[in-house]
């Protein structure tokens, strides 16, 4: 997998607060699984062999979702980061690719002192450039459904995520 950041003239010289939290709890929050759920379709649900991406910037606590306009491209996606700003970037692995960030990904996320999260049909993957290390943080994409027990007329509620 290809993410490329662009829009970051200015390289972080260590990593910053907000990617040395140990949890990322945000992707328990209706607007980051909203904003999951965008980037799941985008991808027809990573059928396609494409890449839908968005990012988080701010902090853990006061943070803007951003959605990346979707190119469509074949196993890559452009992504802009704010460095010291953007703490996490959320991308679709198409199913034909390998579920946990790649080594682009990686070094993208160290470079920029940014977590980098994968939703591909196995699950949701995060790396943690404080810890160097990728965890599964979701197995499946049954977790991206609505809620089942809700009843009609409701606005929508995504079940909360919960470890499997």
């Amino acid at each position: 997998m290809h993410l490329s950041a662009i829009g970051a003239a200015l390289v972080l010289l260590g990593l910053d607060a907000h990617a040395q939290e140990t949890e990322l709890r945000v992707i328990n929050n209706p607007d980051v699984i909203a904003a999951m759920i965008t980037v799941w379709k985008q991808s027809a649900n990573g059928t396609r062999g494409v890449e839908a991406t968005f990012r988080l910037d701010g902090s853990p606590n006061s943070y803007t979702v951003t959605i990346e306009a979707f190119t469509n491209q074949s196993m890559r996606q452009k992504v802009s980061v704010l460095p010291g700003e953007t703490f996490a970037v959320f991308h679709v692995h198409p199913h034909s690719a390998e579920p946990a960030p790649s080594q682009q990904d990686r070094d993208l996320a160290d470079k920029y002192g940014f977590r980098i999260l994968t939703l591909h049909n196995r699950g949701l993957y995060e790396y943690d450039p404080a810890t160097k290390k990728t965890t599964m943080l979701r197995n499946g994409m049954t977790w991206i459904k609505p809620a089942p027990n809700q009843s009609a007329g409701a606005s929508p509620s995504y079940a909360r995520l919960k470890d499997q």
